[in-house]
């Protein structure tokens, strides 16, 4: 199956700490004590349209 849109729906994008442990309002919360930075997703969705031409899209609602 090819992806061409990703719907991304997050609550409470603003996770106090980044990949380093600094505080940082830049950070997804994926469970107790443990973050994934937006820019490292940003990464990781630039590398899936490099190698998958095809997807195109992204929405994504951040909420707090």
């Amino acid at each position: 199956m090819d992806i061409t849109t990703l719907l991304f729906v997050y609550s409470g994008h603003k996770g106090p700490h980044d990949d380093s442990g600094q505080v940082d309002d830049n950070s997804l919360h994926n469970g107790p004590n443990e973050y994934f930075s937006l820019a490292r997703l940003n990464e990781k969705l630039n590398t899936w349209k490099r190698d998958k031409p095809q997807f195109n899209k992204v929405i994504a609602l951040l909420l707090p």
